[in-house]
């Protein structure tokens, strides 16, 4: 009898897992989610080159210089999200944009959400944001501060690490992030 139960109660765990491993193309965000989801993932051929705006390669000396920013950003895209993390093994919204601007640019950002949000200048409304502005948010509810950052791409898209999967790259339009959106700030002149 006992063996049985057991016998049962391992085949339900195993089914249960099953349901819940995702394929390697949701994982990494090479999936657009609609319909009912609460934000969308978007696949990696968003962050191109050419789909950035001229007028947006603000702060680059020539285009491959462009080019060499896009690569870097993609080269983050599935790292899975670990709080405090800032490496590509495991890294949080913050990290992803301290990482991103320290490479980059050699500039250091405070290492919380809510500390870039007073960094650099404030940048008046969505229809202002350039290449590689910081975008926060908040939860309503909560708190009265950021509690999440990421990196304007171009055209309502940026790219963050969600604390479900891992770095990716949403719209400022969904339903989810539209109404928890509270500004960008321009680190970059």
């Amino acid at each position: 009898m006992r063996v049985k139960y057991l016998t049962s109660c391992l085949l339900i765990l195993v089914l249960f897992a099953g349901c819940s491993s995702s394929s390697i193309n949701s994982r990494y965000g090479n999936n657009k989610k609609t319909s009912k989801s609460t934000y969308s993932v978007y696949p990696d051929t968003v962050l191109t080159l050419s789909n950035i705006p001229s007028a947006d390669r603000h702060s680059f000396n020539d285009l491959r210089d462009a080019g060499s920013v896009v690569s870097y950003l993609k080269g983050f895209l599935g790292v899975p999200y670990k709080y405090g993390g800032e490496t590509k093994k495991g890294i949080d919204c913050s990290g992803l944009t301290s990482s991103v601007y320290k490479k980059l640019f050699g500039k250091l950002l405070p290492r919380s959400a809510k500390e870039q949000y007073n960094f650099g200048r404030k940048v008046a409304g969505k229809g202002n944001l350039k290449f590689l502005d910081l975008v926060f948010f908040k939860n309503k509810f909560r708190y009265k501060f950021p509690e999440h950052v990421g990196l304007y791409l171009y055209n309502g898209y940026f790219m963050h690490a969600s604390s479900k999967r891992g770095v990716i790259i949403s719209s400022l339009n969904s339903s989810y992030y539209k109404k928890r959106f509270i500004g960008g700030r321009r680190v970059l002149d």
